[in-house]
């Protein structure tokens, strides 16, 4: 028996950026490591990270980041999932941009030993919009169930929720946009279009295009 918490976020607060990559359910709880998941049990874990692309919760205190993690059942399994978030989406505050929802993916395939990693998801990427094998099926899966199944060589994808974000956005300094740019949190495009800060090519916080930016967007 193999027992995981995929963690959520927390959304935007008052006066602080909400927390990435925490149970927002069960607290206290501990990361389970993947090498220990793969020593002790017939599984292989694709990837774990941390989710980002749309639904970032912009504002002037971010919505927190899920995680995204990728399994491959390397046996028979049967797995119950207790959830939720997938038919709404997390909701900003004064002024703060939504987050985005869950979701749960089964990934069908005839590779009974998972050895076949050419379809390896991509991030930023739905399982549903990858160019998969023709003999790989996609089922979207609710965020609750019970006692499903699957055979070796199928994957499982769990997309956790991002939170709302907390205030207008354009109040948001824009040095604190600049750093989440910079790890890698948010896009050039995000920093432009949601925060109305202005990222040159060269990598550089262009502070008089913000402020004009910011000036023709109030």
């Amino acid at each position: 028996m193999y027992l995981e918490v995929n963690d959520g976020s927390y959304g935007g607060r008052p006066d602080k950026d909400g927390v990435d990559c925490v149970g927002a359910l069960i607290h206290n709880t501990r990361n389970r490591p993947t090498e220990d998941v793969e020593l002790s049990h017939p599984l292989r874990v694709e990837r774990y990270e941390m989710r980002d692309g749309p639904g970032h919760g912009s504002g002037e205190y971010r919505g927190g980041h899920g995680v995204v993690r990728e399994t491959t059942m390397l046996a028979p399994v049967v797995q119950t999932v207790e959830g939720d978030g997938g038919n709404h989406t997390p909701w900003g505050a004064f002024g703060g941009e939504d987050g985005a929802g869950a979701s749960l993916w089964h990934l069908r395939s005839d590779d009974e030993d998972g050895s076949d990693t050419s379809w390896y998801s991509r991030r930023n990427k739905r399982p549903d919009e990858l160019a998969v094998p023709d003999d790989v099926e996609v089922e979207q899966l609710y965020t609750g169930y019970d006692s499903h199944e699957y055979a070796p060589g199928d994957r499982h994808i769990c997309i956790s929720p991002m939170s709302g974000g907390y205030g207008d956005p354009h109040d948001r300094p824009a040095e604190r946009v600049y750093n989440d740019w910079r790890d890698d949190m948010i896009t050039r495009e995000t920093a432009r279009q949601d925060y109305g800060v202005v990222i040159t090519d060269d990598g550089d916080l262009d502070e008089e295009a913000t402020e004009e930016l910011r000036a023709e967007d109030e």
